[in-house]
């Protein structure tokens, strides 16, 4: 009876720590939505660029949006951090995993993006090992494995299904060789990030009302 007791309590107490990092993750909306549109001027920019031959200005463009994201991310960070708000094990590393998501994708699209003004401007064959052309599957890719991860950490199945859409979108993009990778991309992001964090929003707000 004194195991059944114990094993009932451990289940509760596992059974709260899902619903906090769930309500954590609702609460992160806003980020998903500021980030997938940051992302979205980004890589419309490169589209306008391409298409109209012009890089002149992209750099600067993704300068000026990847430093207002992380400095929102920061501040955002050190807001939850004054609250003392608990975080759990299975939090911290899922905010981890996103950090380390961000830097990468962060690196490969600047990276990427001065490859390709190079070609570009100067029409001299680099020996580059990720094509310029990858910026956008590659980063599906990584997106894939950062909202598996994050839907099997908080048994959230919506997040789970939305890493098979970023996977299917990123198999999809390795066979396209044009500026249309660009705004298929922005897409992608819109429903896989943007609407999804709405709603996490939305819920987050609702939840805070019901409180």
């Amino acid at each position: 009876m004194e195991e059944k007791n114990k094993a009932e309590l451990e289940l509760e107490f596992i059974k709260n720590i899902i619903k906090d990092s769930r309500e954590k993750v609702e609460d992160s909306g806003l980020s998903s939505v500021i980030w997938g549109i940051i992302v979205v001027i980004g890589i419309m920019t490169n589209y306008f660029s391409g298409i109209n031959h012009n890089w002149n200005y992209t750099l600067y463009v993704w300068g000026f949006i990847l430093v207002s994201g992380w400095t929102y991310s920061y501040l955002s960070a050190r807001n939850v951090k004054k609250k003392n708000m608990p975080e759990t094990f299975g939090l911290k590393v899922q905010n981890a995993l996103w950090s380390a998501s961000g830097i990468t994708m962060t690196i490969i699209a600047l990276v990427c993006t001065i490859q390709y003004k190079r070609d570009i401007s100067d029409f001299i064959p680099y020996p580059y090992i990720i094509n310029s052309m990858a910026i956008t599957p590659v980063i599906s890719l990584i997106l894939g494995i950062s909202y598996y991860v994050t839907g099997s950490i908080n048994d959230c199945k919506f997040t789970t299904r939305l890493a098979y859409g970023w996977w299917i979108g990123g198999i999809v993009l390795f066979y396209m060789k044009s500026y249309n990778t660009f705004p298929i991309f922005a897409l992608m992001m819109i429903l896989f990030q943007i609407i999804p964090g709405i709603k996490y929003y939305r819920r987050s707000k609702l939840n805070s009302a019901g409180k």
